[in-house]
């Protein structure tokens, strides 16, 4: 399992983080109230430790005691992260959060404060070893998503994590690596955010701070532990997210729980139709007889007439609007454009003058507030507070800048000489990925390679192979042409609705597309066997598309 789990790590770890974001946007806002509730607290109360052991002159005496509370706050942290878990874990599932009881809640408590007080030591000892680190942290993780009804023994648990940190080692070393980069992104945000605000506030309502007046460093211990805190609060939710996908998918390998939950939608679903089919004829007919009344007994027979070119205009007006004119084929530019009219002019001429007299106005109230500056008194003798240093130094910023616009230009010429693989597929040879295997993409081979990969395979006699590589070269082709966008979380199905948005004006490439999807879905995912004839009329859907496309 271990093995089949680490295939196309890459792939696997940007969509679980493109999962984890979903989920985290689609998630009832108050999900979130268990782990801010459990959190916060103990960020607040470490950052009041930390200030009051580093500052206090009478801090050795109240150690223990704050030690002591900021242990329970740990303790009372992890078991809100574990009930956000589960909240998560029950949404990803589409299933029901378990009920609690007075022994559930103590079972989870226990289980936390036993296993969790363990990472206090061997977290930091593998953050000094490095490599493990990724490995031990996640396990960590993985034991807040347990059920609560089962009572599992602690070692059992353990094992089972053991067992799962395995198996997503190689693809959680890339997703931290990932979340690594992004926590310093939002970090460097918040830090300029944070060291921006008294000034702000000093520009717009004159309140003057220890900050605005020459006292503040940014190398401050607490406002780089504030901006840590801060950071926090935005990333480990979206880590917490990734283990519950990866959990979920773990236990649905093993017990098919997926497929469970999409059954249980899809009933239930179904039920609420039955109940919508039974309810509607009771629902519109008392309209429909009182309707039917009126208009028999008080009213007369109404003919219509509707002028042809007043109901044209009404259609062109409709058609005309945004919500539909993106449906509507785009209109070919004609092969001379006619040179600018009187009105164009006269606009250009208008909005010219306009850019003008904007400048004019702003260099008129930049001059007023000069001069209301001025008039304003004050005191004789008072040092003024030198004006803070800005945080952008100009030269730090023009090389920036020339910085930047050098690596751009290196990667402009370098997309421009690069070769185009699918110019001569010959020259470059690619590895076979396994066709065998669900999780190989299109766009691995270019699509001539795929179709001369089916070809081979029809030679040999193995039709059903075949047919999955001239496909999968047949979307290779589509995304060339940017008529899809190749994606591992797809399905058949939403590859069809892309073409299907994007080729509008092209019934044809629509409905042989349609045709090549269910006959890979009877073939590949169902039991219809294929022959000669069916093989060729598949590749005929083939290239009567690629032709199309081109």
């Amino acid at each position: 399992m271990a093995s089949d789990i680490n295939k196309h790590k890459g792939a696997r770890a940007i969509r679980l983080i493109e999962e984890a974001f979903f989920v985290a946007r689609n998630m009832p806002v108050a999900s979130f109230i268990p782990y801010c509730l459990g959190t916060m607290p103990f960020l607040l109360g470490l950052l009041y430790f930390w200030n009051d052991m580093g500052q206090n002159a009478y801090a050795k005496d109240r150690c223990i005691t704050a030690s002591l509370g900021l242990a329970l706050l740990f303790v009372w942290m992890k078991a809100w992260q574990a009930v956000f878990a589960l909240k998560t874990y029950a949404f990803v599932s589409r299933g029901v959060m378990p009920s609690w009881s007075i022994g559930s809640v103590f079972r989870l408590v226990t289980a936390q404060t036993i296993v969790q007080a363990t990472g206090m030591v061997i977290l930091p000892v593998a953050l000094v070893v490095t490599i493990p680190f990724v490995w031990a942290y996640t396990l960590y993780q993985y034991i807040l998503i347990q059920p609560v009804r089962e009572r599992v023994p602690l070692k059992k648990m353990i094992k089972e994590n053991f067992k799962m940190a395995q198996a997503y080692g190689g693809i959680n070393y890339l997703v931290m690596l990932i979340v690594l980069m992004f926590g310093l992104f939002v970090a460097v945000n918040i830090a300029v955010t944070l060291y921006s605000l008294p000034f702000l506030a000093k520009m717009l309502f004159g309140l003057d701070s220890v900050f605005t007046m020459g006292g503040f460093n940014p190398m401050n211990t607490t406002y780089l532990f504030s901006v840590a805190v801060v950071t926090h609060l935005c990333v480990d939710p979206v880590i917490k997210i990734i283990i519950v996908l990866e959990t979920y998918e773990y236990r649905s390998l093993e017990t098919g729980q997926d497929l469970i939950a999409r059954f249980n939608l899809i009933k239930s679903a179904s039920k609420m139709a039955v109940v919508f089919i039974c309810i509607l004829p009771f629902w519109v007919a008392p309209d429909a007889r009182a309707h039917d009344g009126i208009s028999r007994e008080k009213q007369a027979p109404v003919t219509l007439s509707v002028d042809a070119r007043k109901l044209g205009n009404a259609i062109e007006q409709t058609m005309a609007q945004r919500e539909y004119a993106w449906r509507l084929p785009m209109e070919k530019k004609a092969a001379t454009d006619a040179p600018p009219g009187f009105f164009y002019k006269s606009m250009e001429w208008i909005f010219s003058q306009i850019k003008g007299a904007c400048k004019v106005a702003a260099s008129w109230v930049n001059a007023f507030f000069e001069w209301l500056d001025k008039l304003k008194p004050k005191p004789p003798g008072t040092p003024q507070a030198p004006a803070p240093k800005s945080l952008m130094n100009p030269k730090l910023l023009a090389a920036g800048l020339l910085g930047a616009a050098l690596i751009l230009l290196l990667i402009f010429l370098r997309s421009l000489f690069k070769q185009d693989p699918l110019a001569k597929p010959s020259e470059k040879a690619a590895a076979l990925p396994d066709i065998n295997d669900d999780g190989v993409l299109a766009d691995q081979l270019p699509p001539d390679r795929w179709v001369d990969l089916g070809r081979e395979l029809m030679e040999k006699g193995d039709f059903r192979l075949a047919v999955r590589a001239v496909y999968l070269g047949t979307l290779a082709g589509l995304a060339h042409q940017n008529f899809i966008r190749i994606a591992g979380h797809k399905s058949n199905r939403e590859y069809t609705r892309e073409v299907g948005k994007k080729a509008l004006e092209n019934e044809q490439l629509v409905r042989d597309f349609g045709h090549m999807v269910n006959t890979v879905d009877q073939v590949w995912y169902g039991m219809r066997k294929v022959n000669q004839a069916i093989f060729e009329d598949f590749f005929d859907a083939h290239q009567r598309i690629s032709n199309a496309a081109g």
